[in-house]
C-alpha cells in the first residue's frame, strides 16, 4: 500500500506541473469537506476527467475506470498499480465489492455514473446506480461535481486496447470548470430498486445543476467558443 500511495503521489506531482502549464483550471469548492471515505461522483466529457478531478480534490481517491481503459499497454499497468477500478462489463459486482471494501477502509472512491464519455455534442448520458448503491451500502457522503470544458478542443485519438482500436477523446489544454456542490448524504434498503433509482436521479439533477453553473462560470470569463463564429 505505502508503494500504490507513493505512485500515485508521485504521478499527481506530475500532472500537477501539466495542469498548472496547460490548463485554465477554475475550481469552486464547497466551504469544508467531511472527513474520512467519500464518493466523489462527476459528469464525464473527456478521458482527461478522473486526472484533473483528482488534481482538483487533492486526496487520493480509488476510481472505478471501463475495463478497455485498462487494456492500453502500459496504460493499463499503471492504473492498476495507482488502484484504479476495472469496471468490466457483466461484472460490475467485481467493481462494486471493491470499492465497497476500499470505503470501509476509509479511503476515497471517485465514479462517473455516466460510464462512458458524455456525448460530444453536449448533455449527458443517463446515469447508471454504482453510485448510489455505494452510498446506500457504506453510508458515504457523495461529493457531486459538475465539469465543463469547450467541446471545440476535444481531441479524438484511436488507441488499442488489447486487439480492437478504441477512440479516446482527449482534453489536453483550456479552460476547465469544475463545480464542487455540498455533501449528499443518503440512507435506505440497497435492495430497494425504488430507492436505488430515486437516489440516482437526485444525483443526476444535481450533477447537471453543477455542470450548468460551471458552463455559466467558464462563459463568463472565457466566452463561447461555438458563439463566437
Amino acid at each position: 500500500m505505502l508503494f500504490l500511495s507513493t505512485l500515485y503521489w508521485l504521478m499527481f506531482l506530475l500532472l500537477g506541473t501539466y495542469t498548472l502549464v496547460r490548463f485554465n483550471l477554475r475550481i469552486s469548492r464547497p466551504a469544508s469537506m467531511p472527513q474520512g471515505a467519500k464518493i466523489f461522483v462527476a459528469n464525464h466529457p473527456s478521458v482527461s476527467d478522473p486526472f484533473l478531478l483528482s488534481f482538483a480534490i487533492r486526496q487520493h481517491a480509488h476510481i472505478l475506470i471501463a475495463e478497455e481503459v485498462f487494456n492500453i499497454r502500459p496504460f493499463g499497468t499503471l492504473l492498476r498499480s495507482m488502484g484504479f477500478i476495472p469496471v468490466i462489463p457483466h461484472q460490475g459486482r467485481l467493481a462494486f465489492d471493491q470499492a465497497v471494501e476500499y470505503l470501509q477502509q476509509g479511503r476515497n472512491v471517485m465514479i462517473f455514473p455516466e460510464g462512458h464519455i458524455s456525448p460530444l455534442e453536449g448533455g449527458f448520458l443517463a446515469f447508471h446506480s454504482g453510485a448510489a448503491r455505494l452510498a446506500l451500502a457504506t453510508g458515504a457522503p457523495i461529493i457531486p461535481a459538475g465539469i465543463h470544458i469547450q467541446r471545440t478542443r476535444i481531441k479524438t485519438l484511436t488507441m488499442k486496447s488489447g486487439s480492437e482500436d478504441i477512440p479516446a477523446h482527449w482534453y489536453f489544454n483550456g479552460p476547465y470548470t469544475i463545480t464542487f456542490g455540498e455533501p449528499m448524504y443518503f440512507d435506505g434498503d440497497l435492495e430497494n430498486r425504488s430507492r436505488v433509482e430515486d437516489v440516482t436521479r437526485t444525483l443526476q439533477v444535481e450533477i447537471q445543476a453543477l455542470t450548468e453553473i460551471s458552463m455559466l462560470q467558464m462563459d463568463a470569463e472565457f466566452g463561447n467558443p461555438v458563439l463566437a463564429r
